[in-house]
């Protein structure tokens, strides 16, 4: 039981990394030029370095909020909890 719900928030957790950092990339993008009228437009271009430990975080904390929730899932008799719904 520990290792479904781990699988699952680790790629969950995978998903919303790849997503969130395009996401940021992306509204950098578009805000940026908003900001720095007059001072010059900076670039911003995929990096990476950035992208990877954006991705490994996301996975690192996905997995750390879910290793209680699933400790106490794999405590619970499952006809018990089935009933329970």
């Amino acid at each position: 039981m520990i290792r479904i719900v781990l699988l699952e928030a680790g790629m969950i957790a995978a998903v919303a990394g790849i997503v969130g950092y395009f996401a940021g990339l992306g509204a950098t993008r578009v805000l940026l030029p908003l900001f720095t009228e007059g001072q010059g437009h900076g670039a911003v271009s995929f990096d990476p370095l950035m992208a990877g430990s954006a991705f490994l975080a996301s996975i690192i904390l996905g997995l750390s909020a879910s290793l209680y929730p699933a400790l106490m899932a794999s405590r619970l008799d499952p006809n018990e909890a089935l009933r329970a719904l």
